[in-house]
């Protein structure tokens, strides 16, 4: 378990090591509202609430004392249901000095009583800089307090002082918890899911930045404004989940809907986010009049070519700009050891095996400037005389003998935490010797091997063993990423957190799964760690 380095006490609530608490209540202070300047020094200015993306709940505290008595601010910090003696209380907020004296804020934090003699419960000093910084504390009530009998201030000694302060929560833990424990748990676990402070944390896409971007894909509008501030932390661009795909956009014949496609977009666009498209020929999430007419009846090879071109162009025009590549073919290639394609498709009955010819050749008519890439899953497996790996490079040697632009592949890789990166490497090789770029398009990482049907053993959480094993995995996965960057154009995570992954309801409905970088209160796991320093992680956790 990663211990974040503070210089205040940190409140540690480690699952690993074996006091998992609960959250009894937690107080999110509203400055805006709930804020007041308090002491007897007279002052003028007041409080202003600031406008951070990074930092919800921020304000300005500006004042100016007409004397050197001191002064404060004080935040309500009511708890439900009160404080009992022996609970354990996480203060956490952030600071940064505006215009003081000096390029410092020196302040006095405490938890006090609000009536006379306002005794302090806790109080500490500190000192903030020029630069947000996070400060921690822990306490342990040594006797009850009634809802709204407490206040969590700052004092503040200089004359003339302005700073900010944002994200400030007062948890109060149902749970005992020795001294030793509170110096060696992680603040992070009692935090609500908007208050994990991903500022705190390395930039997932600052670290690959001169590898490839990394990116977030299985996106839509719900998981883009709950996971906002995670998301522009760590990822360079998002990939639709389901907005883009032929039944959400052109649901019948003469209806086209951009509605959840065009607010992802305008997320992207407003966060300088790049947009992967998700994608225009699929056998799946295919409405059935695409290959049948008024009556019913299958249409004919041409009918269905000019109805993909349409479609195609359609989506270009509409989202011309706004996509820097796009999934033009997913999953066209066989699952059996023969390779070629699949042949349950309505495209490949209709159309013969030219169809993934004729979708590039639409897609670079009206996307000239746009990566067309070919989609598909399992291709890091090398089985016998067969790999996927090598179907998806034929398909490109036929699309470019055809004449025809095809720029990368795109390897999904759904794995689980066994699957053996020497086999990654191989499909990497292969579809690059085909003469286009790779990218890892939709990358989980499964606590389940294939085919495992348990009905759910994780829901409660998973061993930590075999978070360090999916940890371990990953960091192998990124060490071959980052050895092939020259051919790999970025690398997708397929959800944000544990709780988008579709994989919890994949291959068993309803099982619990936990594939991803972040749990599902947007906390960092071991596998975040994991691929932020792959060489390290490996070298501390084994071969």
């Amino acid at each position: 378990m990663r211990v974040f380095a503070m210089s205040a006490l940190v409140a540690l609530l480690s699952i690993a090591s074996g006091f998992c608490t609960a959250v009894k209540a937690v107080s999110l202070i509203s400055p805006a509202s709930e804020a007041a300047l308090t002491g007897s020094g007279a002052v003028t200015s007041g409080i202003i609430a600031l406008t951070d993306d990074a930092f919800p709940r921020a304000m300005r505290v500006k004042v100016a004392a007409k004397s050197d008595k001191p002064w404060g601010i004080a935040m309500n910090a009511s708890i439900q249901e009160g404080i009992k003696a022996d609970d354990v209380i996480v203060i956490s907020f952030s600071a940064r000095a505006v215009d003081a004296e000096g390029d410092k804020t020196e302040l006095l934090m405490k938890l006090q009583k609000s009536a006379s003699p306002y005794d302090a419960l806790v109080q500490s000093p500190i000192v903030a800089g020029k630069d947000w910084k996070r400060f921690v504390f822990v306490y342990t009530a040594k006797e009850s307090h009634p809802s709204g009998s407490i206040n969590f201030t700052l004092h503040a000694g200089a004359q003339r002082q302005e700073f900010d302060i944002a994200n400030m929560v007062i948890a109060d833990l149902e749970k005992q918890l020795s001294a030793e424990e509170a110096k060696t748990a992680e603040v992070t676990a009692v935090m609500p899911a908007a208050l994990v402070d991903h500022t705190t944390l390395p930039s997932l896409k600052d670290t690959y930045a001169s590898y490839f971007p990394i990116t977030a894909g299985g996106v839509n509008p719900a998981v883009l404004a709950k996971w906002d501030a995670l998301i522009r932390r760590h990822f360079a661009g998002v990939t639709p989940g389901n907005s883009m795909k032929w039944d959400a956009t052109h649901p019948k014949k003469d209806v086209y809907r951009f509605d959840e496609a065009d607010t992802t977009v305008a997320y992207a666009k407003k966060n300088g986010l790049a947009v992967h498209g998700h994608t225009f020929v699929w056998h799946s999430q295919a409405p059935k009049w695409i290959f049948t007419d008024d009556n019913g009846a299958t249409i004919g090879r041409d009918a269905l070519l000019e109805r993909m071109r349409d479609h195609i162009k359609t989506l270009s025009q509409h989202f011309a700009g706004a996509a820097v590549s796009w999934d033009v073919v997913n999953e066209a290639a066989a699952d059996h050891k023969t390779g070629g394609f699949r042949t349950d498709s309505q495209w490949y009955k209709i159309i013969g095996e030219d169809f993934i010819v004729k979708a590039f050749q639409y897609a670079d008519e009206f996307m000239p400037g746009v990566r067309l890439v070919y989609n598909d899953y399992a291709q890091e497996g090398k089985y016998l005389d067969f790999s996927k790996a090598k179907t998806s490079a034929d398909f490109v040697r036929r699309i470019k003998a055809a004449g025809v632009r095809i720029d990368e592949v795109g390897m999904q890789m759904h794995v689980d935490a066994w699957i053996d990166p020497n086999d990654v490497e191989y499909a990497i090789e292969a579809i690059a010797a085909s003469g286009v770029k790779v990218s890892i398009s939709e990358l989980d990482v499964s606590l389940f091997k294939w085919g495992d049907k348990q009905d759910n053993p994780y829901r409660d959480g998973a061993p930590e063993e075999l978070l360090r094993t999916q940890a371990l995995t990953y960091a192998k996965l990124f060490q071959v990423f980052k050895k092939h960057k020259d051919v790999i154009t970025r690398v997708a995570v397929w959800g944000v957190t544990d709780g988008d992954s579709w994989l919890n309801n994949f291959p068993v409905k309803g099982r619990i799964n936990h594939p991803m970088l972040f749990d599902r209160k947007g906390r960092p796991k071991e596998a975040f760690w994991a691929v932020i320093d792959p060489d390290g992680y490996i070298a501390k956790n084994g071969k």
